[in-house]
């Protein structure tokens, strides 16, 4: 497999891994818990319509890796900025990645920690290289189901992206027409 094949298939999932970082992990609490499950959702969606944003424009060449941290733990930073970028090998995105069928697939109020379920729509993204040739994948998804997990921490009175996977269940992307661009 190429390396960009490998690259592109990481952006497409923006995979993140469990992991165990001794002194890096975070401590959600149960003081930052959402007065309902509606309000947990609204937060969530908005934390993650935020990240979307600003990583389009590190993909677009338009920001650098480290505005992504703002979003992102500790321990999934750390993780995020050790793997390999596109931008490392020339490539960026054209377009804006958009995402519909929001949903909380898990949610703890004791500990303030959810899994925020959506349907990445990356229809209109296109990869180009350093001379402007389009060199997108014919075959690459164009909705792929994400689970991103988010956790409050307390000391930073904020919510944080701990991981983002893709979803084995696609489910969860079965209506296109209802793309939040």
């Amino acid at each position: 497999m190429s390396a960009l094949a490998v690259v592109l298939s990481g952006l497409l999932m923006f995979t993140g891994c469990a992991r165990e970082v001794p002194g890096q992990s975070p401590e959600p609490t149960a003081t930052a818990g959402f007065p309902t499950e509606d309000e947990a959702l609204h937060t969530a969606v908005a934390l993650y319509r935020q990240f979307n944003t600003a990583y389009d424009e590190y993909m677009k060449g338009m920001s650098e890796r480290e505005t992504l941290k703002h979003f992102l733990t500790e321990g999934y930073w750390s993780e995020y900025s050790q793997e390999p970028s596109l931008s490392d090998d020339g490539i960026y995105i054209r377009g804006d990645t958009a995402f519909f069928n929001e949903s909380l697939a898990n949610y703890n109020p004791d500990t303030a920690s959810l899994t925020l379920a959506v349907c990445r729509d990356l229809s209109d993204i296109q990869f180009y290289d350093q001379s402007a040739a389009n060199v997108t994948p014919d075959d690459r998804p164009k909705f792929v189901g994400s689970a991103i997990v988010m956790v409050w921490i307390d000391h930073k009175s904020e919510l944080l992206i701990d991981e983002i996977d893709q979803t084995q269940d696609q489910t969860i992307c079965s209506h296109p027409e209802r793309a939040n661009k």
